[in-house]
């Protein structure tokens, strides 16, 4: 195990919840890694009403306790950005599963996306843009000072938006008035993908963020989507997290390094699923390269602050509950109207159908019956699935609230058949 000097960020990889992972990382876990990235919804199950730890929860300290790493939190569905009303007990219940948590890891700061994953009470796992209004930016603060009260340093993540109803272009001025005095962590990969698919200028984009506040980098590739998905066979970039860090990524952390003055850990993300024997070494390589473009690095002057903007008042529920039941309907793009001039057809129908397929891996991994039901009749198993997406929201989280969910939806069906 690498000791970082105390004038450099630490470097370290995410750990995710598969045996197969763990085991194949493991001995560059021990070399190369000097911190670790734990999302504290992947050691979690339900029990009783309680998310309680999972065999995940004991591997992940196992881990950290043999290299002597420290952990950083890191998560998806705490969804600072949920306007629905009466979501306070959702966020607090995440809250107190996070504290829990916590209490076992020690936390050197914990971090989520400056997003929504719950639209009007639904999951819909994917961290979509918030719109950008005094509502949303009044929300977001508060939910981290909330958050501050469970682990004393937090950060929001610049995620990967496409589908948004606001103009991306003023998603930097947002993300300062939303963060106040709180961390950043910047994901290059992230930046990289809108700079793709919707034709921002990634650098321009990232110097306008409040880089003197960035405490962690995120490092990841990703792939391309399938030309078929879409009726226009227009092809996107996705942020999949299953390919090594594509060089013009690697050109923007050589050049955002001297800016952030703040930084304290250089993150490696990688996605459960997708690491074999070949992949080992090329993420070791990483890795390295990661290591020495670090110890290289030579902070730049101090730039000016950025004067935070005010944003105009808006109705962020609405929207939100607007939005999800659009994602479920059989016709997304019709969402897109006059009146959304920045929300594109096509970002709504793969949006829709990524949704879609994180309900159904969710509710296959939950239901032994369900993922009998696919493999033995995957055309009726996916008809019956676009009826319960359609007409039941996602409320579940973890895959067995899923499985719960669509047993009384199939019950009742048998019923009325």
């Amino acid at each position: 195990m690498f000791t970082p000097p105390s004038t450099r960020p630490r470097i370290g990889m995410t750990l995710q919840p598969e045996q197969s992972f763990l085991a194949l990382l493991g001995p560059v876990f021990r070399d190369h890694c000097e911190v670790f990235e734990v999302a504290p919804e992947t050691t979690w199950r339900a029990h009783d009403g309680r998310l309680v730890p999972n065999g995940y929860d004991a591997a992940f300290r196992r881990i950290l306790d043999e290299t002597g790493c420290p952990a950083i939190g890191h998560g998806v569905a705490l969804s600072v950005g949920t306007a629905a009303h009466g979501d306070d007990a959702r966020f607090e219940r995440w809250l107190r599963a996070i504290a829990e948590t916590h209490a076992r890891y020690h936390f050197t700061w914990y971090s989520d996306h400056l997003a929504a994953t719950q639209l009007g009470g639904s999951f819909v796992a994917i961290p979509l843009a918030l719109t950008h209004d005094a509502e949303t930016v009044a929300l977001v603060r508060r939910r981290l000072d909330q958050l501050q009260t469970v682990v004393p340093r937090v950060a929001l993540e610049t995620a990967a938006h496409v589908l948004s109803a606001a103009n991306l272009e003023d998603e930097p001025a947002f993300t300062a008035a939303a963060l106040g005095p709180h961390g950043l962590v910047l994901d290059l990969h992230n930046v990289h993908v809108m700079a793709e698919n919707v034709g921002l200028d990634p650098w321009r984009f990232i110097t306008e963020l409040p880089l003197d506040q960035v405490i962690e980098i995120h490092l990841s590739g990703g792939r391309n989507s399938d030309p078929t998905w879409l009726p226009s066979r227009r092809v996107q970039r996705l942020d999949s997290h299953d390919d090594l860090i594509p060089e013009p990524v690697w050109a923007l952390f050589d050049r955002v390094l001297p800016l952030c003055p703040a930084l304290l850990a250089v993150i490696l993300e990688r996605m459960e699923g997708t690491v074999t024997d070949a992949d080992v070494a090329p993420i070791t390589a990483e890795l390295v390269r990661i290591r020495e473009r670090v110890e290289a690095r030579r902070l730049a002057p101090p730039r000016p602050l950025t004067p935070t903007r005010a944003f105009p008042p808006g109705d962020p529920a609405a929207f939100q509950s607007a939005l999800e039941a659009a994602l479920r309907s059989p016709d997304p793009a019709a969402f897109a109207t006059a009146d959304r001039p920045h929300l594109r057809p096509d970002d709504l129908r793969l949006t829709a159908l990524h949704v879609a397929r994180l309900r159904s891996e969710r509710l296959l991994q939950g239901s032994p019956a369900a993922a009998s039901w696919f493999d033995l009749a995957p055309a009726d198993f996916a008809a019956a699935f676009r009826r319960y997406h359609q007409e039941v929201p996602p409320t579940g989280f973890l895959p067995s609230e899923e499985a719960r969910s669509f047993d009384a939806w199939a019950t009742q069906e048998g019923s009325r058949g």
